[in-house]
């Protein structure tokens, strides 16, 4: 039951992270955040391999006593809500800067590197967001030095380090301003001895 709750978190969150991305940009009238290819990376990064993880390691850990569907809107609505408002900024920073092209391939970057760190963010704890910006930091990094990932996907390097400078800071904001909403409301509450399952 942990892993399945894991998945749906990890898998709503991008939802409403894309879904309010596209509608913000699209309100804008300012071109799209991503193309279809850098789409696929996203997916496939944020979604797919972190899925298949969960579900294949999972974590032998109970369910709290909250109600399911408690669970999963705190996690995902200040999870997925913050990381679009992220990703929108980078965007518009890129789009006055650098033109629309790379503007797309800075958001890439920002929800792949985002997406990782909420995949980490389900098994919660501090170390594992650490190692989920470890992770996007090496994943992102390699990607473009591959070939085929860079002409399937349309992954190029950025133009200069202050560029993934400003991505590390948005996503760096997103991660502080979650983290003090999840003190503050947290998704799950603990679980005392002798405690009932969760409700739906």
């Amino acid at each position: 039951m942990r892993s399945l709750l894991e998945v749906i978190r990890l898998n709503l969150t991008m939802v409403v992270c894309s879904a309010l991305l596209i509608l913000g940009v699209r309100i804008t009238q300012i071109g799209f955040p991503y193309v279809a290819p850098q789409g696929s990376v996203i997916n496939i990064f944020t979604l797919t391999i972190p899925s298949l993880l969960l579900t294949v390691l999972p974590v032998a850990a109970p369910v709290s006593r909250t109600s399911y569907s408690r669970i999963i809107a705190r996690f995902v609505i200040p999870a997925g809500v913050c990381l679009s408002i992220a990703a929108f900024t980078v965007y518009m920073f890129f789009v006055q800067s650098t033109g629309i092209s790379y503007a797309q391939l800075a958001v890439t970057y920002t929800l792949v590197y985002g997406g990782i760190v909420v995949g980490f963010l389900t098994r919660r704890g501090r170390l594992t967001a650490l190692l989920g910006l470890t992770t996007a930091t090496v994943v992102t990094l390699l990607l473009p030095s591959i070939p085929l990932a860079s002409q399937l996907f349309r992954l190029t390097w950025l133009a200069q380090p202050l560029d993934y400078a400003i991505i590390w800071l948005a996503v760096a904001a997103w991660l502080a301003v979650v983290l003090v909403i999840w003190r503050f409301f947290p998704p799950e509450q603990p679980l005392s001895t002798g405690a009932s399952p969760p409700v739906p």
